[in-house]
């Protein structure tokens, strides 16, 4: 792959005239355009010699330049290199050779075609058996697949495929429902619980699922306290006991009410011990679990996922998914769409490309946000100044032009009826201005940090503020850099979205308590410690219809104060032809890979006759 971008930079660099034409160069020319040892361009001219690529006359006597001849058109060498990888599905080679500036404009169209072409349903034969695929492109990275570390939504999702937690929540009906555990119970105060697991359980390779995994797992989360965004949940542990291959009971530091919801949290997904030596600490890039999809591929640019076939709650009928990672939306024409069969949107809607396709939506339970960070000096230290901001933003107008009306004004974490209402109108520029005016607001800047996702978002904020004399600087972060508490702590705001899932009250606890959540972050100590106090007091409480109410209250500390700004919830859009069936959209928004299935076409058959 190295050796195709150096042909292609010498050719970039000698134009057309290098073409089947003897062009005079010398090895240090070479060695400062490579950017490499004059011993390792001799090295490259030999490889690429023995590749039939160039004719290298080497310069003898004083004064006599070397030649190079390039025997072959660069675009026509890039396509037959690649097509290998692409074979493959190995779009890792072929995404860094397109982010060169010098590739031409007929090289990407070429492969956004044959991009376009290797997505949506197909049926591939493999070892003599007929599979069903699935594969779809992603505009955003996946960050990691260890449910430990587990932070934005789209790793959630895949994780989620992948691993079994002990119970599940059914949003619908507000109870804990039975899982890789088929029983619990507390003792009187909550204080101990004891889970009775299901038998023949398997990991993806084989082992069984037995309380050691449990045990393992919940050490994980409370061994990393601190040192993990989910840590938060196995900081109530005091004590794990295996009171038999299928038995395991936790005893907590208090009275904890809703501790059987914790164990239906993602962070909870069960991991084998075996895989991780029973060392705490480590992280593994492909995991294993016991969900109804096994990891064949993970990589930076793909992610391929296997039905599990034993898997115990049911095999999945789609046989592989397979997603690619597309940086470039270039890559991937909106009119080449037509051709797929399922397609996610972020928050943009989608035309549908025929009267054969369908549409599903659903507003995420989760929020866009500013955050700011209480523990920097700066403007932002001043709550009329960050009032001001709040009635500056118009977020119908926002919603409108950043997420082309997939999208309302939020005004708290869930897109439902919330005990805080906003204080006023939200905007209110002409008082924004008397604040600004009230506390001799001199310009000074201040910086606000997003991910790329969310720069329109952060744009729109920006010219709005520089609307009324705030110089707001943007700076962009990658998603794995934002996960960085100090990283958020650099910052004066950030722009971020805040994830719920189907358990509301357990995803806003983790918004109040995760040391990696960056309203938890931006809070002082004494904030922190307020909304410990208040959650220990709840958990400590019998549960009841009033508990949600509990916990959304805790928005009053961030948001009377305007710690917080509340912007919008988004809307996920799924649109896919009428063939895919089992579509069921996730509180995520997202698809549920096991439920999929397409319909074939039907033909006529053959009659069955029994043979007597």
């Amino acid at each position: 792959m190295q050796l195709l971008i150096y042909y292609q930079q010498i050719a970039a660099r000698l134009g057309q005239q290098g073409e089947n034409t003897d062009i005079p160069i010398t090895l240090e020319e070479l060695s400062d355009l490579l950017i490499s040892s004059l011993r390792n361009i001799r090295l490259i001219i030999k490889k690429m010699e023995g590749e039939g690529w160039i004719k290298w006359t080497s310069g003898r006597g004083r004064g006599n330049h070397s030649k190079i001849r390039l025997l072959i058109p660069v675009d026509e060498l890039i396509v037959r290199e690649m097509e290998p990888y692409l074979a493959r599905g190995n779009l890792k080679e072929v995404m860094e050779l397109m982010r060169l500036p010098e590739i031409s404009e007929s090289v990407k169209t070429y492969f956004s075609e044959w991009i376009a072409d290797s997505f949506g349903f197909k049926e591939v034969l493999e070892n003599e058996k007929k599979l069903d695929v699935l594969r779809f492109p992603i505009f955003r990275n996946l960050t990691t697949l260890d449910p430990i570390d587990v932070l934005y939504t789209i790793d959630h999702h895949m994780v989620h495929q992948i691993f079994d937690t002990l119970v599940c929540y059914d949003a619908e009906q507000r109870k804990v429902i039975p899982h890789v555990a088929l029983h619990w119970e507390a003792n009187a105060d909550s204080s101990v619980w004891t889970f009775y697991l299901r038998k023949g359980i398997r990991f993806h390779h084989g082992s069984e699922l037995q309380a050691r995994d449990v045990a393992f797992t919940l050490s994980r989360l409370k061994y990393r306290t601190t040192s993990t965004p989910n840590g938060w949940i196995g900081d109530q542990i005091h004590e794990i006991r295996i009171l038999g291959p299928y038995v395991i009971q936790i005893q907590l530091n208090q009275t904890n009410q809703m501790f059987h919801r914790y164990m239906a949290a993602l962070a909870t997904s069960i991991v084998c011990e075996d895989l991780y030596n029973g060392d705490l600490d480590v992280s593994i890039r492909v995991p294993i679990g016991t969900g109804p999809y096994r990891v064949n591929h993970f990589d930076t640019y793909n992610c391929k996922l296997e039905a599990f076939a034993d898997y115990f709650n049911g095999r999945a009928q789609l046989d592989q998914i397979d997603i690619w990672y597309l940086p470039e939306k270039s890559l991937y024409p909106i009119e080449q769409r037509k051709e797929m069969h399922v397609l996610v949107s972020h928050h943009n809607p989608i035309a549908l490309p025929t009267s054969q396709w369908k549409a599903e939506t659903k507003m995420e339970t989760g929020c866009t946000i500013i955050s700011y960070n209480m523990n920097k000096q700066g403007p932002h230290l001043n709550s009329k100044f960050r009032r001001a901001v709040h009635h500056i933003i118009n977020r119908k107008a926002m919603a409108e032009h950043v997420y082309r009306s997939l999208a309302i004004p939020a005004s708290g974490f869930v897109a439902a009826e919330t005990t805080c209402q906003p204080p006023e109108d939200d905007y209110q520029p002409e008082h924004a201005l008397q604040l600004l005016k009230s506390i001799d607001y001199a310009s000074e800047p201040f910086t606000m940090y997003v991910t790329p996702w969310h720069e329109p978002a952060g744009r729109w904020v920006q010219q709005q503020c520089a609307e009324y004399g705030i110089p707001l600087e943007l700076t962009v972060l990658t998603g794995a850099e934002m996960s960085l508490p100090e990283q958020l702590l650099q910052a004066d705001c950030v722009l971020i979205g805040v994830t719920s899932y189907d358990d509301v009250d357990i995803a806003l606890l983790d918004t109040y308590l995760s040391p990696y959540s960056v309203n938890y972050v931006h809070l002082t100590d004494a904030t922190r410690a307020q909304i410990s106090r208040q959650v220990s007091e709840m958990l400590e409480e019998p549960l009841h219809d009033g508990h949600i109410k509990r916990i959304q209250e805790l928005e009053a500390i961030i948001k009377h104060s305007y710690q917080t700004l509340f912007l919008h919830h988004r809307t996920q859009q799924t649109v896919f032809k009428s063939s895919i069936r089992g579509i069921t959209l996730n509180s995520l928004g997202w698809i549920d890979f096991k439920q999929l299935w397409f319909q074939p076409t039907l033909r006529s058959g053959e009659v069955y006759r029994a043979v007597n």
